[in-house]
């Protein structure tokens, strides 16, 4: 009966140790981060000569860049990390400023816009989210 309550008492008090090591979850939330960065290059490029649309893509990335950062703060993920996720989510490193219009218009494919009208896209700072809390 003793050895059941110690282990009962061990079990309440030691926190659960987790199954994916930090280097894991760095490496998840990198590739979140590098197929959303895709998804918004296109939708940001693409849609340069569209003000509208341009507007809202703009908005959606850096609201959602915002909040990824915001997340990963709260949960005291490495400040080198932070700090490079920021650097490339910047609205001047995303779009292809000075890139030959030719490649712009390579960048989209056909349809590109229907996955952000149908909001079939990665949602990052929940995927961020979800990372840091398993």
């Amino acid at each position: 009966m003793r050895a059941a309550l110690v282990a009962l008492a061990l079990y309440c008090f030691v926190p659960p140790v987790s199954a994916e090591t930090t280097e894991e979850k760095r490496k998840a939330i990198v590739e979140a981060f590098e197929a959303s960065l895709r998804e918004h290059v296109v939708f940001l490029n693409c849609s340069a000569t569209d003000p509208t649309f341009h507007k809202a893509a703009r908005l959606n990335w850096e609201e959602m860049a915002a909040a990824t950062i915001e997340e990963m703060t709260k949960h005291k993920v490495e400040a080198a990390l932070i700090a490079q996720i920021e650097e490339r989510a910047a609205y001047a490193k995303v779009m292809r400023l000075d890139a030959p219009l030719r490649e712009i218009i390579a960048l989209c494919p056909e349809n590109w816009q229907r996955p952000f009208y149908e909001f079939r896209f990665i949602l990052l700072h929940n995927r961020v989210g979800e990372i840091l809390r398993r």
